[in-house]
């Protein structure tokens, strides 16, 4: 009988733009390997909360960089010449057979990495969005 599938594998590429992914999971759904590559354009990846993992994301010729609400659940071990190793989650409960893992490559662009439920609006658009309903009501 053949041995269950302990991780979802995903792939994700382009060679001349920006790559997007979004990853929802809810439940008891099991654990994913993601490798996300551009070679032209950035790498943006929306992560579910629950995720608990190693993240390498690393970029040539600009910047790995995470949101405030990941960086809060997340130990960045090194940062060198453009590659960022990342461990989002409780460390102490990690374990390589159950745990998230991502592989984040660009050359000219931006890796960004955020939670999938993060609303990314600017503070200054929702501002004005605020004055504007106040007026049209």
């Amino acid at each position: 009988m053949p041995k269950s599938r302990n991780k979802v594998l995903l792939s994700t590429s382009s060679t001349l733009g920006t790559v997007s992914t979004c990853i929802r999971r809810g439940g008891s759904l099991p654990a994913f390997d993601l490798k996300s590559e551009s070679q032209g354009g950035s790498v943006i990846v929306k992560i579910p909360r629950t995720c608990r993992g190693l993240i390498i994301g690393s970029t040539k010729h600009s910047r790995v960089w995470i949101s405030d609400a990941v960086s809060a659940q997340a130990v960045v071990f090194s940062d060198v010449e453009g590659t960022k190793r990342i461990f989002v989650g409780d460390f102490s409960a990690r374990n390589d057979e159950t745990d998230d893992s991502m592989v984040l490559k660009t050359i000219w662009g931006n890796v960004n990495i955020y939670f999938e439920d993060e609303d990314l609006t600017p503070a200054v658009v929702k501002g004005i969005k605020s004055l504007l309903n106040k007026f049209w009501r």
